[in-house]
């Protein structure tokens, strides 16, 4: 008998030879079966594959052919275990797949709520039915906005890929301190962010710029700058 045969035998002792053996999951069976302990591998192999007496299953276990019995008929109800069945079948370990699946969304979802949380209370986001929209431009890589190339480069090369690293520089001063970004920049920087929502960080900035150079805010003004 092959090691598909044997675990096809398993598997019909343990959902019954009614059931389909296209449903049975070999590697699950062989991989359930590792887990059994030794006597109750040999009494499963003496009297399932090798088709031994109770008796002499007995005497592979060195115990009588009743306690031969009782063990076999102990290890097939322990196999049929929800635990154990479910990596034995096909369809079983969809089912589970399924029901994780569905736990793991219910998770991302959840994470997703304490994300628009956190967004609220760090850069006081509105609230309401518009709020998850406007949550989702905190994931938008900096490559699907409209920055000069320089600009976007420079931001890059600095480790700012998305709008949420942007919202973190927390000064004019230290937007100042990426490479390439000069005043003009920056002020480019504050007027894009601006008009994609973000007015209060936007509104700190051009406080920052006010105080670093007036002159910056006339230019936010104009539309902002093409220079550094």
């Amino acid at each position: 008998m092959t090691d598909k045969q044997y675990a096809l035998l398993i598997y019909h002792n343990v959902f019954g030879y009614a059931a389909d053996p296209e449903d049975a999951n070999i590697r699950g069976i062989e991989a359930v079966l590792n887990e059994l302990s030794d006597r109750e591998r040999i009494v499963l192999e003496s009297r399932l594959r090798h088709e031994k007496t109770f008796e002499c299953v007995g005497q592979d276990i060195k115990a009588c052919k009743v306690t031969a019995g009782r063990l076999l008929t102990k290890t097939i109800v322990k196999l049929r275990h929800p635990s154990r069945a479910k990596h034995m079948k096909i369809s079983l370990l969809e089912k589970d797949r399924d029901v994780y699946r569905e736990l793991y969304n219910d998770a991302l979802n959840t994470i997703y709520d304490l994300k628009v949380q956190a967004a609220q209370l760090a850069y006081r986001m509105p609230v309401g039915e518009n709020f998850k929209p406007a949550f989702a431009k905190f994931e938008i890589s900096i490559m699907e906005i409209d920055f000069p190339a320089n600009i976007k480069n420079a931001l890059l090369r600095a480790g700012k890929g998305s709008v949420e690293s942007i919202l973190a520089i927390p000064t004019f001063e230290k937007i100042l301190d990426i490479d390439r970004i000069g005043s003009r920049f920056a002020i480019d920087i504050i007027k894009i962010m601006r008009d994609l929502g973000f007015r209060e960080w936007s509104d700190n900035m051009i406080a920052g710029a006010r105080d670093y150079d007036a002159s910056l805010v006339t230019a936010l003004a104009n539309g902002g700058a093409g220079n550094a």
